[in-house]
């Protein structure tokens, strides 16, 4: 389970969105968990940013399935080219099950060891729950008391670069280019 206030990944600290001088976090932002359950969504008015966390979710019966049709390689390979830093793979069952095969418990082992995802176990979809919960409240704890401080740093150092980026980047995305970044990201197959 990650720890509460982790700040940084490899030695890093996590990006930040934009601040305005004397700005405060939780009166100029608000966090969005965004679950992907393959139905359409939309986006509220406003410049959407996305912070510097991902969740994948398998049960484990779904990861069992995803290392015999090898989609279990291309979804890590599609997480680390994403550019987000801090992954976590939620893998969610009891792994004693008599059904969860020996691969499927060494996938969590090297997911976490070789390819340097933090994984979070979760009994079942209750817990996993809890969990989104739990994280997107940490997610907030942080951006709120590291907003100030962080705010100003980007990946490379190059804040004015990076504003740079957003002015020119700042258009809205509409719902169908959303669906088409997500399909070309994370399409199976």
């Amino acid at each position: 389970m990650p720890h509460r206030g982790t700040s940084y990944v490899n030695n890093a600290m996590l990006a930040m969105p934009p601040r305005q001088s004397n700005e405060n976090f939780l009166e100029a932002y608000e966090v969005v968990l965004i679950l992907d359950d393959r139905e359409k969504f939309g986006f509220g008015d406003g410049t959407e940013y996305v912070l510097d966390y991902i969740v994948e979710r398998k049960n484990l019966l779904d990861l069992d399935d995803s290392i015999t049709d090898n989609r279990y390689k291309d979804q890590k390979l599609r997480l680390k080219r994403c550019g987000l830093r801090k992954v976590i793979y939620l893998v969610e069952g009891d792994p004693k099950s008599p059904h969860v095969s020996e691969k499927a418990k060494t996938a969590c082992f090297t997911t976490e060891i070789l390819d340097g995802f933090d994984i979070l176990r979760t009994s079942g979809y209750a817990e996993t729950e809890r969990q989104y919960v739990y994280l997107t409240s940490s997610i907030i704890e942080y951006c709120n008391t590291n907003f100030s401080n962080l705010a100003n740093t980007s990946h490379d150092g190059d804040t004015r670069a990076q504003e740079e980026m957003l002015q020119k980047k700042s258009k809205k995305v509409n719902a169908g280019a959303s669906r088409n970044i997500f399909k070309l990201v994370w399409a199976e197959g």
